[in-house]
């Protein structure tokens, strides 16, 4: 029964429409969502590295301390010389000071004899320098540290690292701000650049709304195959961008000889997030403009 054969299913096919117009032009977003979504997660990434390396270091410096005694010349040995002597059993006997330690000779000239170099010699010897760090729950004053150390050791200096904090607050600061610009300059840029491309992809597509819509296919049929259409490349664009993204990183992470295993282990969650957060954003804003313009072509139809 050759009748019986035609009269098979008329039904929208769930897949894409095969009669999109201007597929070429549509294939190039997800080329243009990938590269936007991978230097959105890359730049990002690079900034919050940044911000967690000063965060990081003004932890540091806020619960480092240095001491700098002057000490006796004609010393064999700096590490008898009596005043140096009295400032460590001041700082041993003081609560909530910890990890007490008097720098070598190498170390010493290394933090501080560039600075010195004029004024050392046989007259002048290298000073001693006492690193130590602050338990964080116990307040020490260092006013009356000062004025305990100057007792014990006249001439010793205290450097509680004021200067260095005030500093790194401000590049914290400088640097948060700098992040929050790149990160809404690129979610603008991306999201124009996704509106324009999807808009010049459904404008080609105001005649095969019409055609459908005169073979009887509902609204909500047509809105579904295009933003079906659109979501299946942004999904493949901005996964593959931000994939790419996170692995550049990774690898910058696992390259770097300088690079702080506990910094790296830190920020992956967050190296995860941005890249989710931002995938996220780039697949919705496809969807919900597709679908806007979709709409407004079948209201434009009527």
């Amino acid at each position: 029964m050759p009748e019986a054969k035609s009269g098979v299913h008329h039904a929208a096919p769930h897949e894409p429409l095969l009669i999109f117009r201007g597929q070429a032009v549509a294939r190039l977003l997800p080329v243009l969502l990938g590269l936007m979504s991978l230097l959105a997660v890359f730049f990002v990434l690079q900034s919050m590295q940044r911000l967690f390396v000063i965060q990081s270091a003004l932890r540091v410096a806020d619960g480092e301390l240095t001491v700098i005694v002057p000490t006796a010349p004609g010393l064999p040995d700096t590490t008898e010389d009596p005043a140096l002597r009295r400032a460590l059993d001041v700082l041993e006997a003081t609560v909530g000071l910890t990890r007490i330690r008097t720098l070598d000779e190498a170390a010493t000239r290394r933090l501080i004899g560039d600075t010195l170099k004029a004024g050392l010699g046989a007259q002048v010897p290298l000073p001693a320098v006492i690193t130590l760090g602050r338990t964080p729950r116990v307040e020490v004053s260092m006013t009356e540290l000062r004025r305990v150390l100057e007792r014990a050791a006249p001439g010793s200096v205290l450097d509680d690292n004021a200067a260095l904090r005030s500093q790194l607050s401000a590049q914290r600061l400088a640097e948060a701000g700098s992040t929050a610009a790149l990160l809404a300059v690129l979610l603008l840029v991306v999201s124009a650049t996704t509106v324009l491309t999807i808009s010049q992809s459904m404008d080609l597509q105001a005649p095969v709304i019409e055609v459908l819509l005169m073979s009887g296919a509902p609204d909500r049929l047509i809105i579904r195959q295009f933003t079906g259409f659109v979501w299946r490349l942004a999904l493949l664009g901005a996964g593959l961008g931000a994939g790419t993204g996170c692995g550049l990183q990774l690898l910058l992470w696992l390259r770097s000889p300088a690079s702080d295993p506990a910094l790296t282990a830190t920020l992956l969650p967050a190296l995860v997030l941005v890249a989710v957060i931002i995938f996220a954003l780039i697949v919705l804003l496809a969807t919900v403009t597709t679908r806007w313009r979709v709409t407004g072509k079948l209201r434009q139809s009527f």
